[in-house]
């Protein structure tokens, strides 16, 4: 199954989603793993690729070992504390400064005051780069 996914994402341009393609594998015990195939052949990439380069990526991901919440993952990547991250994950949704800090109970100064730490750990300067940068580090894998 794996194989002939690999092979239908490496060859026919024109079907694959830009996101690649993403298939369950199940194991004898009502589980398994979850296999996303990024053809590397396509569009901007193949200018990348030279002809010996490789033409797919194949992240394998176990469901049941996944970050326990939504960012553990990229509070973990950039060394955010908890309160940071708690930050960042209520401005996710397009909140901004105050209306977070009233989600989370907190002052508007304490919620800038993490910002800006999260900015200065993650290279960021504004809300709308810090946002793009949080989605774009969601793993690429949609597990439902």
């Amino acid at each position: 199954m794996l194989s002939r996914a690999i092979s239908e994402a490496t060859s026919n341009e024109s079907a694959i989603p830009v996101g690649g393609v993403t298939l369950g594998l199940p194991d004898s015990e009502k589980g398994g793993l979850v296999a996303t195939i990024l053809p590397l052949n396509q569009g901007r990439r193949r200018d990348l690729s030279g002809p010996f380069a490789a033409t797919a990526a194949v992240f394998v991901q176990n469901p049941a070992v996944s970050p326990h919440y939504a960012g553990e993952a990229f509070g973990k990547l950039y060394g955010l504390t908890d309160a940071e991250l708690r930050v960042v994950l209520a401005m996710a949704p397009g909140l901004g400064v105050k209306e977070a800090a009233a989600l989370l109970g907190i002052g508007e100064v304490t919620a800038r005051t993490h910002l800006q730490h999260v900015y200065a750990k993650t290279g960021t300067s504004k809300q709308t780069g810090l946002l793009n940068l949080l989605k774009n580090s969601a793993p690429p894998v949609n597990l439902v």
